[in-house]
């Protein structure tokens, strides 16, 4: 049969580990692990120095990340960003003498331009996979960035979503043919059951991802002013790098609200199975999330959630609770409700943990398999 040969993929990407800072690295690990499973041979193309083949995914660096360095270290965005990308787009020829391919998936904004110049040359399909759009990252939307979203879309064969909230914002934000966009969630690495909660004096409260604007850690902060009020051995911790001088004005706004001795900054953290077994409670009240693959992780380490209404996530997780970002009076609500309601926390728990069984990679994996068949 025809569909039997393996269907040879050229996947670029900007995260890889180890060079992963968020949701998009996580995608890209553990949905090219799963696609491996399938008759595909995958080569991923990053900037960064890994040179690896892992069964049938086969990692090249295009070795820009460390031309680049920032304070002397490889930097994945950082200040010189636009350099980086200019060079990967300039490289991006080389690839088609070295290696056989089908189809090109271009994972999220970076790699657009360099996926358009591949398209036109070798004729191939291309797919685009949107993780996160010019609207979510900002409170004032940069033209730039918009424009090479756009771009991307308008020239993609197909575009994925990551859900139906981020496939409306293309429709209405940037005009894009509905018919044109398919929505393939995220999911999570499955994983044996963590065992049960200890007690603790204290309760944690876990906010973890990228410390910017989209995240909505004000209104965690405003909210937490309540929640202090009833209960004193409380501790917010917000885990992930960001913007120093967004970090600096969370730091005043907390000091400007007497809230010194309740949070603490870990900034990135390696190992986030720690972090999310010692919480209590999770949450993340994005002002803008296209996915949210963080609840995913927590509920399967044990930890229910509070996500914001305005995720992708929300669209598909029951077994968490949901609120608006702005509505910091249900947050704290909620927040206090988990931490003095054991029955109604070990219920949510436990039907979390059952819930999260269904969000696999290999799903995901499948839905995508099928639509490379598709564009072949």
């Amino acid at each position: 049969m025809e569909y039997m040969k393996k269907i040879k993929i050229l996947m670029l990407g900007w995260e890889y580990p180890p060079y992963v800072v968020g949701g998009l690295g996580t995608h890209c690990e553990y949905l090219t692990k799963a696609l491996s499973k399938l008759p595909v041979k995958i080569y991923f193309i990053t900037p960064h120095p890994i040179h690896k083949k892992i069964g049938n995914i086969e990692v090249v660096g295009l070795d820009i990340s460390q031309k680049f360095k920032e304070k002397g270290k490889i930097v994945v965005y950082g200040k010189l960003r636009k350099k980086k990308i200019k060079a990967y787009t300039e490289k991006i020829l080389d690839i088609i003498g070295k290696y056989d391919f089908d189809v090109i998936h271009c994972q999220d904004e970076h790699p657009i331009a360099a996926s358009i110049i591949l398209k036109n040359v070798s004729k191939k399909p291309l797919i685009l996979t949107i993780h996160s759009t010019v609207f979510d990252k900002s409170e004032k939307p940069g033209l730039n960035r918009f424009n090479i979203e756009k771009n991307g879309m308008v020239n993609a064969d197909k575009v994925i979503a990551v859900s139906h909230y981020t496939k409306n914002i293309m429709v209405k934000k940037y005009k894009i043919n509905p018919k044109k966009i398919i929505v393939i969630p995220n999911a999570v690495k499955q994983k044996r059951s963590p065992p049960k909660k200890k007690q603790g004096k204290k309760k944690y409260i876990l906010c973890l991802g990228r410390v910017t604007y989209q995240k909505g850690i004000p209104y965690l902060i405003k909210a937490a002013t309540k929640v202090v009020k009833k209960e004193k051995d409380v501790r917010f911790l917000i885990a992930g790098d960001g913007n120093s001088k967004y970090k600096n004005k969370l730091i005043d706004q907390i000091k400007e609200l007497k809230l010194e001795d309740y949070f603490i900054f870990k900034g990135f953290v390696k190992d986030k199975v720690y972090y999310y077994r010692k919480a209590d409670v999770f949450v993340m009240p994005s002002v803008s999330e296209p996915f949210g693959i963080t609840p995913l992780e927590a509920i399967s380490n044990g930890t229910p959630a509070i996500i914001s209404k305005q995720s992708g996530v929300a669209e598909l997780l029951k077994n968490c609770l949901k609120v608006d970002y702005w509505n910091t009076d249900e947050l704290a609500k909620k927040i206090l409700f988990l931490l003095r309601d054991k029955k109604a926390y070990n219920k949510l728990r436990n039907d979390g943990l059952k819930e999260v069984k269904n969000f696999t990679w290999e799903g995901i994996a499948k839905e995508t398999f099928n639509l490379y068949k598709k564009m072949i």
